[in-house]
């Protein structure tokens, strides 16, 4: 990927690459958090359909490597490829699980609550919003504080 990914709380103060950046910061509601993502980033991401199927294997249901994969039909190591460069762009977060037998494994789930692309007289816009903290405890994950 050519550049990491910010996650910006909402009431922290950051510099912006652009004016049109702050604007959408300050219109989005104080309970989401914009993850300040580079367009090229998110297009390189994004353009892998292994990519994109493995955050929709983990939207609605926090899921291991091993069960992405399974419900994807892609290799487990392209399915945890794609996991960890989604975790470490911030769109997807992970918790460790211990089972009833003592293993224990990740369990990923995605922060995004909103996604877009847009083509606009400057060029392609991108926006991406991580779903509240409530959002996702109400989805059965877990939320850390720095989430």
């Amino acid at each position: 990927m050519s550049e990491a990914c910010l996650y910006n709380d909402m009431s922290s103060k950051s510099v912006h690459n652009t004016h049109r950046r702050a604007q959408r910061r300050q219109s989005t509601p104080a309970a989401e958090r914009i993850i300040d993502c580079p367009t090229e980033t998110v297009i390189e991401l994004f353009g892998d359909e292994y990519t994109r199927a493995a955050l929709d294997a983990v939207t609605e249901t926090a899921r291991s490597g091993r069960e992405v994969s399974e419900y994807t039909a892609m290799s487990r190591p392209t399915a945890f490829r794609r996991l960890n460069q989604l975790e470490k762009a911030g769109f997807v977060t992970s918790e460790q699980r211990l089972d009833d037998d003592g293993n224990h494994h990740k369990r990923y789930r995605s922060r995004i609550s909103t996604l877009s692309i847009q083509l606009t007289d400057d060029g392609l816009v991108t926006t991406v919003i991580a779903a509240s903290q409530r959002e996702q405890q109400q989805a059965g994950f877990s939320v850390r504080a720095e989430d």
